[in-house]
């Protein structure tokens, strides 16, 4: 846990208060927020419940450990990055996460880490079985596992001049249902919010197909990683979509955090 004292709130509160609060669970909250631990028992600043929400986004990918300390660094080290975070979550309460060009570093770093295993666990979950071979026996092949090389570009990649404005296009599309609540489930929909998930299904299954193009024209691996996981996590939440229930938001919320990642990707560039 890291123990340092925070910017100045105008209320401190307990690990089980934040928890509550945030959505984060305490054993977690105690693990990654920073702390000031000057008095008897550790306390929290109020102000850092958007940053355990952001913890327990970047948990449930199942980012690991070393990746989401250094992620909460970044944070504390960048009040820019902080102040970003926070006014996300300030405009993102009860309606669904806008994925237009929310930057976090942070969220992008976990992204980048988990872009090449969360989007092969997806795929194959979602896939038909094969059927065994009948005509010939299996051969074993060894073979290197693809490396990928975690790097800040130096250049955007070409593929991002078209990712871009296909992205603002699917936004204006989606605009009215993203003002729906994601907490009400589908059984319970007005015939309004019913008709706006049946106009956007095949929006995002349009999104998610434009995606794997994307993709196949990327000429950065990770880049081209990001871009097929967001199609997966889009196409998933589109087949949910009819009978959703609030436990699928969690798949829209992680398209939308693949969506800042592959944002930062294109324009977080490492030269000045």
């Amino acid at each position: 846990m890291t123990t340092y004292a925070p910017a100045p709130s105008d209320r401190w509160i307990s690990a089980t208060e934040l928890a509550h609060a945030s959505g984060l669970t305490e054993d977690l909250v105690r693990r990654f927020v920073p702390a000031n631990t000057s008095g008897p028992a550790p306390l929290y600043s109020e102000a850092q419940v958007p940053l355990a929400r952001h913890v327990k986004n970047l948990t449930e990918l199942g980012t690991p450990a070393a990746a989401v300390d250094t992620a909460v660094r970044e944070l504390r080290d960048n009040p820019a990055a902080q102040e970003q975070l926070n006014h996300t979550a300030a405009t993102a309460v009860r309606t669904r996460r806008n994925k237009a060009v929310a930057i976090a570093g942070a969220a992008a770093a976990a992204a980048l880490i988990l872009g090449g295993v969360v989007g092969a666990v997806i795929a194959t979950s979602t896939s038909e079985p094969a059927s065994a071979p009948v005509t010939a026996a299996p051969v074993t092949i060894t073979a290197a596992p693809p490396s990928l090389t975690a790097t800040v570009p130096t250049v955007a990649d070409p593929v991002c001049a078209e990712w871009a404005p296909a992205t603002s296009s699917y936004l204006a599309k989606q605009k009215g249902w993203l003002s729906t609540d994601p907490n009400i489930p589908a059984d319970r929909w007005s015939p309004e919010q019913r008709a706006q998930a049946s106009e956007v299904i095949p929006v995002l299954k349009s999104e998610a197909q434009d995606l794997n193009s994307f993709a196949d024209k990327a000429t950065n691996p990770v880049l081209q990683s990001l871009l097929k996981t967001q199609s997966q996590y889009i196409s998933l939440f589109a087949s949910r979509l009819p009978t959703y229930v609030p436990g699928d938001d969690r798949l829209w919320q992680a398209a939308n955090d693949f969506g800042n990642a592959i944002n930062s990707m294109c324009y977080a560039l490492a030269p000045r």
